[in-house]
This record gives C-alpha cells, structure tokens and sequence, in this order.
C-alpha cells in the first residue's frame, strides 16, 4: 500500500505548492522496490487541474495494486508518505471522528428554517413542501381569530393581554414546526438536531417537542440576524463541548472498567482483544508510533524500534475491520500516559 497525505490550498491559491507536495511525496516512493506503478500514476496527476480543482485543505491518497481513494478534506492532515503493508487510515480516522453531520433548526417566533452540515460546511435545506412555513402563513393573519380552538384553558374573548396572545401563538407556532421538521427532516436524515434560537425560547420550544432527535444543547442567539460564518463558530464551539464530554465519560468508562479487569493499557491484553473481537473501544495517541511487527495468523506481535513498520497500523485496521469503535486522540485525552489503550466487551 501507498499512502500519501499532506496539507492542501485551493488551486486558485497555490497550485505551485500542492504540485511541489506532491512530486516530494513521489520522490520518496521512488526509493522503493515495485513501485513503478504508483509512481507513473501519481505523476500523471503533477499537472491535472481537473485534480488540483476538487482540493481544498487536506489530502489522502490511498494505493493498492487493484484500487485507489483519494480523500479532498475540509482540515489540514499531517505531511506523510508511506509504503507499507497496510493504508495509513489514521488521519481519515481522526477526520471523521471530529466530523460530525447534524441538522441545525433556527426559528423564532415569526419564522424557522433548517441548515445541515458541519462545522466545516453549512447547507440551508429546502422547505420540502408546499405547506406554511411562516407564522402569519400557519396562524392566520386575522389576530382576532388565533386564539380560539386551542385548548379550553388557552381561550382568550376580546380583552386579552397582548402578550398573553403572543405567547400562545408563539406556542402554537413552535408545535407546528416541531411537528414539520419531525416529519420532513429528522424521520429522513436521523441526524441530532441542534436548536438556534433566542435564549428565552429555548425552554418553550424544548417543552413542547416530540422530536427524539432534539439535541440536548443547542445554540441561543437570534435566527434571524446570526450570519452563517458565526453559526459555524457557534457550532464548533458546541462540538467541542460534546466531544470533551464524550471523551471525560469514556475515560471514566475506561478507569471503572480497568479496575474490574475489563480495560487496559497493556499491548499484550490489547493485541490478544483485537485478534478476539473483544474490544469495544480502541484509543490511540494521536501523532505517536509503536515500531515493530504483527502476525494475526500467529497472534503475535513485537517491538523492535529498528523497524520501519508501525504496529499502530495494524490495530487500527484490525479494529475497523471488527467494526470496533477507534478513537485518535490528542496525548492529554487518552485515558493513560501510554499509547494504545482499549476498553473491552468482555
């Protein structure tokens, strides 16, 4: 296998520097027996703008004799060329680890619309039917005629405090787009949703949804004057809390666990979970290396820091291929001062 990966620019940026990138990284693999190959591809692609043109902060070129991926990013990966036994999948890993797609519901209490994405990247979604979407559209805009038919103890006759009356539309606005996203967004997509809105509505909307997918934080600013490039930043800024908390509770999980002999830091224990299918949760130092050897057939494995073959690799691919949750995670998130670490089902 040949991997590649290194950091991109836009081609309308710097062509100059990913073709230089690129030509280093051949360069390397020309040192290599049975390379010819991959080389006479990856030369081809130097000067093929219709390549360069789809790249944006990252790339990953993964090679096998009979297939190839390639990866255009939307962050930065580390600089690396590998020829190895198997594909170097650990930045791709990392990436979609962190790349979380959810759905977005801004709404106030005259209007809502739904965004979808990551904090990479945002997509205003299409109203998928032709029903009301705005307030005045789904209420009615007779105000004398909104606040009958609601509920016995939510009827108001002629002198009705004005903010009684906006109260109750604004409740009965939220039920209906509740109901609608349910219906047009969340049933299709099952994506967590997120809910952007002033901070007072928060506790209103979270009242009276029906919605499984409602994510349990969401973001209080005010739908109609956020811009997207803050929406993104806010956004962020939630994954971040939700990834931390996640990966506190995993450490946690993991230290229970170590105590009643189902965790451990120890590659003797982690090696032997892998080649059972026992490991529920691989952690992995992000940016570290365990030189050495494997042989699944035989179940062994050994360091040897002359070598040039990351053991690392191969549990990580031993673990996707169990379909085992693998998390590449920064030297103060791991669960210990060592750099493979893993939590069992048994």
């Amino acid at each position: 296998f040949v991997s590649i990966t290194f950091e991109t620019s836009p081609i309308s940026q710097n062509l100059s520097k990913n073709q230089i990138k690129l030509k280093n990284a051949i360069s390397i693999i020309k040192e290599y027996e049975n390379t010819a190959s991959f080389v006479n591809q990856l030369e081809s692609l130097i000067d093929d703008l219709s390549f360069w043109n789809q790249v944006k902060q990252g790339l990953v070129l993964l090679m096998s004799p009979t297939k190839n991926l390639v990866y255009f990013l939307l962050k930065p990966v580390p600089t690396m060329t590998i020829v190895d036994q198997c594909p170097y999948v650990i930045p791709l890993v990392r990436y979609f680890q962190q790349l979380k797609e959810v759905q977005l519901l801004l709404v106030n209490r005259r209007m809502f619309k739904v965004y979808r994405g990551t904090t990479d990247y945002l997509t205003l979604e299409e109203y998928p039917t032709k029903d009301p979407v705005l307030a005045e559209d789904v209420l009615g805009k007779d105000e004398s005629q909104r606040y009958f038919g609601i509920s016995p103890s939510s009827v108001h006759h002629g002198g009705s405090n004005k903010s009684d009356e906006e109260a109750i539309d604004t409740m009965r606005y939220f039920k209906y787009v509740d109901k609608y996203v349910l219906e047009n967004y969340s049933k299709q997509s099952n994506l967590p949703l997120i809910l952007v809105a002033l901070p007072q509505y928060h506790a209103d909307f979270r009242k009276i949804s029906e919605n499984p997918n409602l994510y349990e934080d969401g973001i209080k600013m005010d739908a109609t004057t956020i811009t997207e490039s803050t929406l993104k930043q806010e956004l962020e800024d939630l994954m971040i809390r939700h990834y931390r908390y996640e990966f506190f509770q995993l450490r946690d999980k993991f230290r229970t666990n170590q105590a009643n002999g189902l965790a451990s830091d120890f590659l003797d224990d982690i090696f032997n979970g892998l080649f059972d299918n026992r490991i529920e949760t691989l952690f992995i130092q992000n940016n570290s290396q365990l030189l050495g050897s494997i042989n699944p057939s035989t179940r062994t494995f050994q360091l040897d820091p002359n070598s040039i073959h990351d053991i690392l690799l191969d549990a990580t691919n031993l673990a996707l291929s169990a379909k085992t949750r693998v998390l590449i995670l920064d030297e103060d998130e791991m669960p210990t001062n060592h750099k493979l670490a893993a939590i069992m089902r048994y």
